[in-house]
């Protein structure tokens, strides 16, 4: 049995599809399952503001580093964060479908392997000792909390586009329009539609050749895992700038 046969390609049809039929799926794949986990990833943001405020007394009515009001919550600012789970769950989708064969282990450990980079990657992008939500509040909560959303958003988001893929017919097929529910949704996800349909070709080409060689399966492993070493290295120094 051919190795590609052996893992997972998320959002390839059976059989030799055209180029067209595994875009459509491809796309339906990474809007549904960034659909799902995206309104998972808005509530926990939601979450984890109340624990951050409750954690710093005094801090309500203070703007966080992402434009948030501490302790205002209203319909228009719920709707926002929504959208913006919607578009990190959307673009987790994408980057976890790109990634997917060449993970390593059973489902929930490569589930891990996503939660777990997407942590390194979310920490390292939010965690720096200047702004409000490290100065102003509570400095530890606030490190507690920016680790463990992305990590189970990497969990949410892996685990979506598994099921989604398992069972695509499922799903109406109107429900990828359910994610275009902000104007800027329209741009942000029209570039990662475009850059699906751009690296889908690639897919297509090679990776039954570098399957086909372990050396090239673990050289791409190898080029993977550079993005999570970086990132924690970056965040070792980003801890260590913010906790002294």
């Amino acid at each position: 049995m051919p190795r590609e046969a052996q893992v997972t390609v998320p959002g390839r049809p059976v059989g030799s599809p055209s180029y067209r039929a595994e875009l459509l799926r491809t796309l339906r794949v990474v809007l549904v399952a960034g659909l799902l986990s995206g309104v998972a990833i808005g509530v926990l943001l939601r979450v984890a503001m109340l624990l951050l405020r409750l954690a710093s007394p005094g801090s309500s009515g203070l703007v966080s580093d992402d434009g948030f009001e501490i302790g205002r919550v209203t319909p228009f600012g719920i709707y926002n964060l929504l959208a913006f789970g919607i578009l990190l769950g959307c673009v987790g989708a994408a980057a976890y479908v790109a990634v997917a064969p060449f993970l390593v282990g059973p489902p929930a450990l490569r589930r891990l392997t996503v939660g777990i980079t997407a942590m390194l990657l979310g920490g390292t992008a939010v965690i720096h000792d200047d702004g409000v939500d490290f100065t102003a509040l509570d400095t530890g909560v606030a490190v507690e909390l920016f680790l463990a959303v992305p990590l189970l958003s990497g969990l949410l988001v892996s685990s979506a586009v598994d099921l989604v893929d398992r069972c695509l017919d499922r799903w109406p097929r109107w429900l990828p329009v359910l994610t275009l529910v902000h104007p800027l949704m329209v741009v942000a996800l029209g570039v990662v539609a475009l850059v699906v349909a751009v690296l889908l070709p690639v897919r297509r080409a090679l990776l039954a050749p570098v399957l086909a060689s372990s050396g090239l399966t673990w050289t791409v492993r190898g080029i993977f895992a550079l993005v999570p070493l970086a990132a924690a290295f970056g965040l070792a120094l980003d801890l260590r700038a913010v906790l002294g």
